[in-house]
């Protein structure tokens, strides 16, 4: 009796999360940024991940509320503690900058690191340039370019002309305005179809 409880517990709280979830998606549809972060707030005192990180941009941006960026930090970090990576990769850029914490280039790093982890191109970027500044890592243009590719390959179209910067110049690899020519026609083609569809 005590299981079947629980799960009930467990289905009400998720269909409750899913409400605040579409309202908010709705809210936003329809511009009201202020009723979306209500709805947000809902769901994130509900214990959603998703919720928390939009929370979070949203106090990073000021976005239907005033920009807040130590607010945004302690909602990110809530996401984080839900495996959001979405939400690493945004703490982790944070640390980067000191925006709203302490710099603290080791710890986006980590943070990049998880989210990679869980294939976030974002975060494999970060890491591409994490590495080819020396952030919190050795500068390493072998391993940024490793971070740029894999991104590359997973979608981040900004991580491919990165790359091609990186060929153009000769940083890093021998100088091959073939092959950044390559890289930067390959994702002018992606982001074309992307606008097309």
């Amino acid at each position: 009796a005590t299981k079947r409880a629980a799960e009930r517990a467990a289905k009400q709280k998720q269909i409750e999360l899913e409400k605040w979830s579409r309202l908010a998606s709705e809210a936003r549809a329809e511009g009201d940024t202020g009723r979306a972060f209500e709805c947000y707030l809902k769901a994130a005192e509900a214990g959603d991940g998703q919720a928390m990180f939009n929370l979070g941009a949203m106090y990073d941006k000021g976005d239907g509320v005033a920009e807040d960026k130590k607010q945004a930090a302690q909602w990110y970090r809530r996401a984080v503690e839900l495996a959001d990576s979405n939400a690493m990769c945004s703490l982790g850029v944070m640390y980067l900058n000191g925006d709203g914490v302490t710099k603290d280039y080791t710890r986006a790093v980590e943070l990049f690191r998880k989210a990679a982890k869980a294939s976030s191109s974002r975060a494999m970027f970060n890491l591409g340039l994490a590495y080819y500044n020396g952030y919190g890592v050795t500068k390493d243009s072998a391993k940024a370019i490793q971070w740029l590719r894999r991104a590359g390959e997973a979608g981040d179209g900004t991580a491919m002309f990165e790359l091609g910067a990186m060929y153009y110049d000769g940083y890093g690899v021998a100088q091959d305005k073939k092959q950044a020519a390559l890289l930067y026609h390959r994702e002018i083609g992606r982001a074309s179809c992307r606008e097309r569809v």
